[in-house]
């Protein structure tokens, strides 16, 4: 299926106990995550879509922003992607004027809807 890639060859006479010792697993900190330590520091985005059903509204798309301070998720349905800057201003402009803080940090996947003209 893929041109130029070289055939690996898988080994036959690798018993089952080498395998799992030879796996590393590390254990995950209970209630140990690193949280910032006020509002906005970073807000975590992300466009999920197009949906192959569009919602009752006729959108296809959801924009989702999450405080890494207070988890709180906001939603927001959208019909485009080049909406998204324009719903970006709208979060701002609420949740700054609600905590009294300014947005620090918008991590997102540097999808093309982050990195707009407007954004940038």
């Amino acid at each position: 299926m893929v041109k130029g890639l070289p055939l690996i060859e898988k080994p036959n006479n690798i018993c089952e106990g080498c395998i799992l010792d030879k796996q590393h697993k590390e254990t995950f900190l209970e209630g140990k995550s690193v949280r910032k330590k006020a509002p906005l520091e970073i807000v975590h985005s992300d466009l999920c879509g197009p949906t192959q059903t569009p919602s009752i509204g006729g959108t296809h798309y959801v924009l989702t922003f999450i405080d890494d301070y207070k988890r709180k998720p906001w939603a927001f349905l959208r019909k485009q992607k080049s909406e998204v800057f324009e719903h970006f201003r709208q979060y701002n402009d609420v949740v700054e004027k609600q905590s009294g803080y300014y947005i620090k940090v918008l991590r997102t996947d540097r999808g093309g809807e982050y990195i707009s003209n407007d954004f940038l």
